[in-house]
């Protein structure tokens, strides 16, 4: 069977194509692609096909079964685009900031645009200490929240609290 097709991402906005893919501006260059006429011996002809991305997550895109640091979230509305301009308010205090689709993951409530840093967290509390070294302390600036394709780990959203402490579900059994 062929491989599915690949994601478009749009360098301007660090965002993709409606599987939610997620990619900051400065990786979309041609050091994505596969690169051919290298310096070093080649054992075959041809470049080997890329991996497509559904299959082989960026470092830095939303991977499935990892915690991230929510920063801001707004609901979808038709005609209206994704949240551009706090995301680049946002970069400039947390550089590493990048966009999703929540209806791309189960484990989030549907209908949203979410930026986000990717971590890697081993946990929310992990999340939610990222955000203190940000300045984000407050539900409103941060929630450790679970990336999967399982409605059940819509559970795993962890909060700060006034004291510095977190509430919620803050690891994954």
């Amino acid at each position: 069977a062929p491989p599915p097709p690949a994601r478009t991402t749009s360098a301007s906005t660090g965002t993709a194509s409606a599987t939610g893919s997620a990619t900051p501006s400065s990786s979309a260059s041609p050091s994505t692609a596969p690169t051919s006429g290298g310096t070093g011996p080649s054992t075959s002809p041809e470049t080997p096909p890329r991996t497509p991305p559904e299959s082989s997550p960026s470092a830095t895109g939303p991977r499935p079964g990892t915690w991230i640091a929510q920063l801001f979230s707004e609901a979808v509305v038709p005609g209206k685009p994704a949240p551009r301009r706090q995301l680049a308010e946002l970069r400039e205090k947390v550089p590493a900031a990048l966009l999703l689709h929540s209806s791309d993951f189960a484990s989030l409530r549907p209908g949203y645009w979410v930026i986000y840093a990717p971590g890697p967290f081993d946990d929310g509390e992990a999340a939610l200490a990222f955000c203190a070294e940000h300045g984000r302390t407050t539900e409103n600036e941060c929630a450790g929240r679970y990336l999967s394709h399982d409605e059940d780990d819509r559970e795993l959203l962890c909060l700060p609290t006034p004291d510095g402490g977190s509430r919620g579900r803050c690891t994954r059994p």
